[in-house]
């Protein structure tokens, strides 16, 4: 299976259901299901993404707790599966979307935004060594009893 590897918040506001749209300076030709990965490091970005969940709970509080938000942010792995339906410029999408969508991407244009449909966050995140670009993970044979997401 293909993942993407995500700095904190970002992996988690997938997980959630908040993030609907991972954006990137590349595209993929790849559809089809993609692990969500939460990245073990933390270096620049993520004191970026936690200033931004800051503002984004001062804005969009009830919508983050409504949706079970973690209050401790996973590292180092899984944390959902997904499909990935279509990539669209984000110049051609961005008009289209909410308030929170906008403040949880990098919709500047030139960038790509994929489209993640089905999104089923795991029970029981599984640890896992992330990479740069998509990378393939194999899943566990306990994956599908213990996150009941493949049925």
């Amino acid at each position: 299976m293909k993942a993407i590897t995500l700095h904190e918040p970002w992996a988690s506001l997938i997980a959630c259901g908040l993030k609907k749209y991972e954006t990137r300076s590349w595209t993929t030709r790849h559809r089809g299901l993609i692990a969500i990965h939460a990245a073990a490091q933390n270096g620049q970005y993520y004191a970026d993404g936690w200033q931004t969940l800051e503002l984004l709970r001062a804005r969009f509080g009830k919508q983050l707790a409504d949706a079970s938000f973690p209050t401790v942010a996973p590292f180092g792995c899984i944390v959902a599966v997904a499909t990935l339906k279509a990539v669209f410029h984000t110049e051609a999408i961005a008009p289209t979307l909410d308030a929170l969508e906008l403040a949880v991407g990098n919709f500047e244009p030139g960038r790509a935004a994929w489209q993640l449909v089905d999104v089923h966050r795991l029970n029981i995140p599984i640890p896992a060594r992330g990479a740069q670009g998509l990378w393939e993970w194999t899943p566990p044979v306990e994956f599908e009893a213990a996150n009941e997401v493949m049925k």
